[in-house]
């Protein structure tokens, strides 16, 4: 996950960063989906991203890639 000091130097816009590390995240196992999800949803919460908006806007996009990377999952495995 992002550090505060990649939201300075990144070219990408908090978002599509967010959803850019999910992406990558989620090509490992599935529980590991979603324990990444959870730690995602408790970092989001903290104090430090309600002052810092690119860093809500960071965990909110993270967290809607993990949402999405599992739903597939889920979709992939009731067909099988």
């Amino acid at each position: 996950m992002a550090g505060i000091l990649d939201f300075l130097v990144d070219d990408l816009p908090a978002w599509d960063r967010g959803l850019l590390d999910a992406h990558r995240i989620s090509a490992g196992p599935v529980h590991n989906v979603r324990r990444s999800l959870e730690l995602a949803k408790r970092s989001r919460r903290s104090p430090l991203n309600w002052v810092l908006w690119n860093r809500r806007r960071y965990y909110e996009g993270l967290i809607e890639g993990f949402e999405r990377a599992l739903e597939w999952h889920e979709r992939k495995h009731r067909h099988c």
